[in-house]
């Protein structure tokens, strides 16, 4: 970077000239994304041009590639934290080793799960899937060299979770271009020609059309890997869509903001008053300014860094920021102050699901969401505090299970969760509940009748659908729900 090579700069100053606060660089130290820097004196370390570098690319790769900060740690660590080497193209350098058959992530990580040696134990299940691909002709003769080897990478896949239909695909196009590389080599053989010349030809052959495949197959993996980010079915943009953020005019109709002048006048009187700050931060999660939230929430944390509601809502609001690394701390910490919250549960599960929305274009989703869904069948295990901890639990597993994938068969159970939130809050006011403002059940049923909307679309049942999604247009057609409901309509 032209003007900062070869400096050296304090805390302060490598901050300022990042554009990012100080905590921020002590966070990155904290977890590995950053390496050490050099230590002066006991009281004095000094950064160089490369951690400049690095957080730089840090942004880049969060805001254009949306990667979770816990990837991006493990692929600094592989690329040696040298800035100027992953500057050269980190995401095609990672495809470039995954085709070469090298590992994507350092050793040790959960991405690489079995060892390179030959020695791993081939499975009798292994053996017939070799029969299957045409490898061998029985599952009871003894393998040859270059068969066990192929044994071994399908023992190994079964540990990467990689189904072996994803092998029997690949067999039929690698059947296909042996036949094409036979041809070629055939056509290229001069009839006059000895043996070993023949022989050093076909291999000259070989190594020019497998490394054509190569290069081929990392351009284009490159391509796909970009491409995934927009039409992955299940992302963070799409997760976006389906959370409510009322219009002016809502707002307007329910009297909320002045009732939230209110309350910040209260909490300017009383700044450390844990109670109001924890309000403000359930207030403006609710109406969808989470910067707002988050900076409630971390205001109520400084006057009881324990409290539960604080540290779920500052969770949620860093998970809604696409800050899930951050979020899964805090949601983490909830949960081991209170291991049996159904509350902190709930909320944890939320972080995961919206982590898995994050790397679901990047690496397979699934850990998450088999994490999420553990979370929320626990949370429902548990009894709740109060009525306001039941909507809480009962919308989260609503809105998760009406917008996961249908072929995870979960949206019956997210059709219940709201229907039984629907009927909790019917009957009641917002006194009732003590919300922070009036119009706090509104909110809630807008959020109920859009996810009911989802999950009947799902189903494919468009009565119900188009029922739920009128309600929505009533209440707030300015919406972001509105618009949805307007175009989903028919």
């Amino acid at each position: 970077m032209k003007g900062i090579s070869d400096q050296k700069f304090r805390l302060s100053e490598l901050a300022e000239l990042a554009g990012i606060a100080k905590k921020t660089i002590h966070y990155y130290l904290n977890i590995g994304i950053l390496p050490p820097p050099k230590r002066i004196h006991e009281r004095l370390s000094m950064y160089g041009e490369n951690h400049f570098k690095l957080i730089k690319l840090i942004q880049q790769l969060q805001s254009e590639k949306k990667l979770p900060l816990s990837f991006i740690t493990q692929l600094f660590k592989q690329g040696d934290y040298d800035a100027e080497v992953l500057e050269l193209g980190l995401i095609a350098n990672t495809y470039e080793r995954f085709v070469a058959g090298k590992p994507i992530l350092p050793e040790g990580s959960q991405a690489v799960a079995a060892s390179d040696s030959e020695s791993i134990s081939i499975t009798k299940e292994t053996r017939k899937n070799l029969v299957k691909l045409g490898i061998v002709t029985s599952d009871k003769n003894d393998l040859a060299t270059d068969e066990i080897k192929i044994a071994t990478v399908l023992e190994k896949a079964k540990h990467l979770k990689i189904p072996f239909e994803v092998f029997e695909k690949i067999q039929v196009l690698v059947n296909e271009m042996v036949l094409i590389e036979s041809d070629s080599i055939i056509q290229s053989i001069d009839g006059d020609s000895s043996y070993k010349d023949v022989m050093d030809h076909l291999v000259g052959v070989d190594e020019l059309l497998n490394t054509y495949i190569r290069r081929a197959k990392s351009t284009l993996l490159r391509k796909h890997y970009e491409k995934s980010f927009e039409d992955a079915p299940f992302s963070i943009e799409k997760l976006y869509e389906r959370l409510y953020v009322p219009s002016p005019a809502f707002l307007k109709k329910q009297n909320i903001n002045d009732s939230l002048a209110t309350l910040i006048k209260k909490q300017g009187e009383k700044p450390n008053q844990c109670a109001i700050n924890v309000k403000l931060a359930e207030s403006y999660l609710a109406i969808g300014d989470y910067k707002k939230s988050l900076s409630y929430s971390n205001l109520a944390l400084k006057t009881s860094n324990e409290n539960i509601d604080a540290l779920v809502l500052s969770a949620a609001a860093h998970a809604l920021l696409a800050k899930t690394d951050e979020a899964i701390i805090f949601a983490e910490k909830a949960i081991s102050i209170a291991p049996n919250s159904a509350k902190a549960l709930a909320y944890c599960g939320m972080v995961c699901l919206i982590q898995a929305s994050r790397v679901g274009g990047i690496i397979s989703p699934g850990q998450w969401l088999n994490k999420a869904l553990d979370l929320f069948e626990r949370s429902q295990g548990l009894q709740p505090e109060n009525d306001r901890d039941k909507i809480d639990i009962l919308l989260m597993k609503g809105r998760a299970f009406s917008i996961l994938p249908p072929s995870l068969m979960l949206v019956d159970d997210g059709i219940r969760a709201l229907t039984e939130l629907k009927d909790l809050i019917s009957n009641k006011t917002d006194e009732d509940f003590e919300w922070p403002f009036n119009g706090f059940n509104e909110i809630l049923f807008n959020n109920i009748h859009f996810y009911l909307a989802e999950a009947y679309g799902l189903k494919g049942d468009s009565i119900q659908m188009n029922h739920y999604l009128k309600k929505v247009i009533l209440s707030d057609p300015a919406s972001n729900f509105g618009t949805i409901a307007y175009g989903r309509i028919s």
